[in-house]
C-alpha cells in the first residue's frame, strides 16, 4: 500500500472552505460635494479575525443604489499562503484529510 503524506491541519480551514463568517463592526458615511456619498462598511471574520473594508458609492437624490467601488482586506497572521492552493484544490485536500481521519 502506498504511503500518503498527511498535511498539517490548517488553522483557517473553515474560512478557506466555507468562506469567512462576517460580522459587521462599523459603518461610516462620507459626503462628497453634497451629491454623492461614500459609504464604508467594516466587517470582521468571527473565526479568523480577518478584516474587510468595503467602500460603496451612494448617489444622493437619485435611485436607491449602492455601487461597490472597492474592498480592502487585512488578513489574520498566517492566513495568506504564498504559492498556495486555489479554492477547489484546498477543498479537495480537506476532503482527503477527512477521509484519512475516518479510515485511519
Amino acid at each position: 500500500m502506498a504511503k500518503k503524506r498527511i498535511e498539517p491541519v490548517y488553522r483557517y480551514e473553515d474560512c478557506r472552505d466555507l468562506r469567512h463568517s462576517w460580522v459587521r463592526q462599523s459603518d461610516e458615511v462620507l459626503y462628497d460635494e453634497g451629491n454623492v456619498a461614500l459609504f464604508t462598511r467594516t466587517v470582521e471574520c468571527a473565526r479568523c479575525e480577518t478584516l474587510r473594508v468595503d467602500t460603496y458609492k451612494v448617489p444622493l437624490g437619485g435611485r436607491h443604489l449602492l455601487v461597490r467601488v472597492g474592498s480592502r482586506y487585512r488578513y489574520a497572521t498566517g492566513y495568506v499562503v504564498k504559492g498556495g492552493y486555489d479554492v477547489a484544490e484546498m477543498r479537495w485536500r480537506l476532503f482527503e484529510r477527512t477521509q484519512l481521519r475516518v479510515v485511519g
